[in-house]
């Protein structure tokens, strides 16, 4: 019995030590052998450079979308500025020509103060010498003498007027030296300008030849240059601005100054006209009066003792 149980103890401690069955185990992994053959380096290595290829596409055509954007942003952006530019040239244009308008309306009115102030001096210098012909040489009539009366008027406060007014005129239709600067400075940068866009217009028609940096780089100069015409075309608008306002401001002083001289000179001009009237009937009797003075002598002739007498006194 005891043999037995030594047995049947030897027995179940032999089974809780041996190894499982096969069936119950994993499988295990299969064995991996590196290739070195030729045809399976030359696989891998074509399917590395087939990815490198098809990422680099990948980068090209991104790289050429953003380029082409790049392009287009470009043209865009020149398109526009030449519309704004033509917008703004027309602009100038017109600031130049009311300019223009206002200096020519100045230059009239100043012919007309001239004018004026030589009919006030030659009106007086005919009033001067009527004054003495008459006075010397006719004996006037009490008309001709309230004339002389009433036209009684010393000229010099009404020409020094006109005088003063023709110099703030004229002086008004100079245009200042700093707007011939601007003027210069303005046709400059609108050569630089022109010369710019022309060059940048030409790259762009060939954008295959230049590449994105390129690009970025032409636009920068192309900003400062157009940067550099803005200001300048600035400048000269508020410089014309200017002077337009001083102009219209200068013909608004010369109407206003030019209405009590006028008022006075419609007052003398009528005067004048009386003093003119009463001068061309006082010659007309006076010759009237010569004439019949020689028909009285022709029909009753001098005795000889009157030729003689007269002789005599010669």
């Amino acid at each position: 019995m005891r043999h037995s149980d030594s047995d049947s103890s030897d027995t179940k401690g032999s089974t809780s030590l041996s190894p499982p069955p096969d069936s119950l185990l994993p499988a295990p992994p299969p064995a991996t052998k590196k290739c070195n053959s030729c045809t399976c380096r030359k696989s891998n290595s074509s399917l590395r450079k087939h990815n490198d290829s098809k990422t680099s596409i990948q980068d090209k055509l991104m790289r050429k979308k953003a380029n082409d954007f790049g392009f287009q942003q470009v043209e865009a952006k020149l398109h526009n500025a030449e519309i704004e530019d033509e917008m703004s040239a027309s602009g100038l244009e017109e600031m130049q020509e009311k300019v223009q308008q206002a200096a020519k309306l100045l230059e009239a009115q100043g012919l007309y103060l001239q004018s004026l102030d030589l009919k006030v001096r030659s009106t007086a210098s005919v009033i001067h010498r009527s004054g003495k012909l008459v006075y010397n040489n006719l004996a006037p009539s009490d008309s001709l003498t309230r004339a002389f009366d009433d036209i009684g008027w010393d000229p010099t406060s009404l020409i020094e007027q006109l005088r003063e007014l023709q110099h703030a005129v004229f002086a008004a239709t100079d245009s200042p030296e700093q707007l011939y600067q601007l003027l210069e400075s303005y046709r400059e940068r609108q050569r630089d300008l022109q010369a710019a866009t022309n060059k940048f217009s030409h790259y762009l028609k060939s954008p295959s030849h230049i590449s994105s940096k390129q690009l970025r780089q032409f636009e920068s100069q192309y900003d400062k240059i157009r940067g550099a015409y803005d200001r300048a075309r600035l400048c000269l608008l508020t410089e014309l601005s200017k002077l337009e306002d001083k102009q219209l401001k200068m013909v608004e002083l010369c109407f206003s100054k030019l209405i009590p001289i006028e008022k006075k000179l419609l007052q003398h001009d009528q005067q004048f006209l009386v003093l003119s009237q009463g001068m061309c009937k006082s010659l007309q009797d006076t010759s009237k009066r010569e004439a019949d003075h020689h028909t009285c002598e022709e029909s009753h002739p001098k005795s000889q003792s009157q030729k003689l007498f007269t002789r005599g006194e010669k």
